[in-house]
């Protein structure tokens, strides 16, 4: 799953899960914080089915979550490209990543789990991983980075 947090006037940020499970909200114990009064502890979460359809949960809120513009009341279905609005942030969903937006560009902040940073270690250091003489370019490494990216979340 990514999402594409933006908040006006600040620069995008991408997230990228390989977790069943996702919440967000105002608590430090998230797997992405909003510092903002108007989100509470646990705001939302991301939850996939066996089936591979993600839903998404309001946890009760006082403020309420939208999504599309609409208020949910509980829960609703996942789209591609849908739009979650949490207070003053956007969080735009997608559920599968696609070989033009997993491509590593320097204009993107890619924020990834720590468990999914470790399995990128893992097959980095691997020695497939870098070859020798890419070791100095900047673009082959990010190439190399990249497909690795796609090898782990199994693109």
């Amino acid at each position: 799953m990514k999402l594409l947090l933006r908040v006006e006037g600040q620069d995008s940020q991408e997230f990228i899960f390989d977790k069943t499970n996702i919440n967000i909200g105002k608590s430090k114990k998230n797997h992405i914080v909003l510092d903002d009064d108007a989100v509470d502890d646990i705001h939302i979460m991301f939850k996939n089915t066996p089936k591979g359809v993600t839903l998404l949960e309001d946890n009760h809120t006082r403020n309420g979550t939208f999504v599309n513009s609409i208020k949910i009341k509980h829960h609703h279905l996942m789209q591609d490209g849908d739009i979650i609005r949490v207070a003053k942030y956007k969080i735009v969903f997608y559920h599968t990543l696609n070989n033009e937006e997993t491509n590593l560009k320097d204009d993107v902040t890619v924020m990834i789990s720590n468990d999914f940073q470790k399995e990128l270690q893992k097959e980095l250091s691997k020695n497939d991983g870098l070859p020798q003489k890419a070791a100095n370019n900047k673009v082959t490494k990010k190439n190399v980075i990249s497909d690795k990216i796609k090898q782990v979340l199994g693109l």
